[in-house]
C-alpha cells in the first residue's frame, strides 16, 4: 500500500515519470499479473490464481536455479544429478556417524569369558 502512494508522490513531483510509467506496456502487464487482473490475449481473465506464496516459492526456486546454473556452468539435469549426489552423499555421511556412534565399546570378544589358558584348551578339548 505504501508503493501505491510512494507512485502516487512520484507523479505529483515529477510529470513525466507518470506518464513513462502509464504508457510502458510492460510495467502495466507486470502490475497486472501482480493484481491478479492480467487477462490473457483472448481478452478473458486466467481461470484460476496462483497464491502468492506458490508464486514467490516459484520464482525463488527459479532464481537459485539460475545463480547456481551460472556459477557452475551445469545444465538443469546436471544440478539434479549434483543435487542426488550430494544427498546420496549426506545420506552415507549420517549412515556413518550412526555406525560410528553405535559401535561396541568393548569388543564382543572380550565382552564375554573365553578360554585363553592352556589348561582351560586342554579341558575343552577332551569334552567333545
Amino acid at each position: 500500500m505504501n508503493n501505491h502512494r510512494d507512485a502516487a508522490a512520484d507523479k505529483d513531483k515529477d510529470p513525466e515519470a507518470g506518464a513513462e510509467h502509464a504508457t510502458d506496456p510492460h510495467k502495466e502487464k507486470l502490475l497486472a499479473a501482480e493484481d491478479g487482473t492480467a487477462t490473457l490475449a483472448s481478452g478473458k481473465k486466467p481461470a484460476l490464481k496462483k497464491s502468492g506464496t506458490i508464486d514467490r516459492l516459484q520464482r525463488r526456486r527459479q532464481e537459485l536455479e539460475e545463480h547456481l546454473r551460472s556459477r557452475t556452468g551445469l545444465s538443469r539435469q546436471g544440478l539434479l544429478w549434483a543435487m542426488a549426489a550430494v544427498m546420496l552423499l549426506l545420506l552415507l555421511a549420517v549412515i556413518t556417524l550412526a555406525l560410528a556412534a553405535a559401535w561396541p565399546r568393548i569388543p564382543h570378544r572380550l565382552q564375554y569369558p573365553a578360554c585363553t589358558s592352556t589348561p582351560c584348551l586342554l579341558s575343552s578339548a577332551q569334552v567333545t
